[in-house]
């Protein structure tokens, strides 16, 4: 799967979003992917998506941005979500604790990919 068919795929699902219109800060960058996006959702909750080659790629490069994120982006737990090559990143959306099992977003984000594998 390529970035261009994640984001049609959750045009189709009726997903809101849209696309950042500016560059991820350096920080979230990878030097691995071939690709890669931020969403905005209407909760305002960021969604960094990165497209890898394959998926030795992407475990590669997993640990690394997760530590990142960790660091420096998240108060809250992290949350990632896998297909293929595909990576998504996000936090729980406020107001849900660490712990709590998945969030609202992370569950959606789940139904769309676990659906068309």
């Amino acid at each position: 799967m390529n970035l261009d068919e994640v984001l049609s795929l959750l045009s189709e699902k009726n997903f809101p979003f849209r696309e950042s219109r500016r560059p991820s800060p350096n920080s979230v960058n990878s030097t691995l992917a071939i690709d890669q996006t931020a969403l905005v959702t209407p909760r305002f909750t960021i969604v960094f998506i990165y497209e890898y080659e394959n998926q030795e790629a992407l475990n590669k490069d997993r640990m690394t941005l997760y530590k990142k994120f960790k660091k420096n982006y998240f108060d809250g737990e992290v949350v990632e979500i896998i297909t293929g090559n595909i990576y998504m990143v996000t936090s729980k959306d406020k107001g849900e604790g660490e712990g709590e099992g998945e969030s609202k977003l992370e569950k959606q984000l789940n139904e769309i990919f676990l659906s068309e594998k």
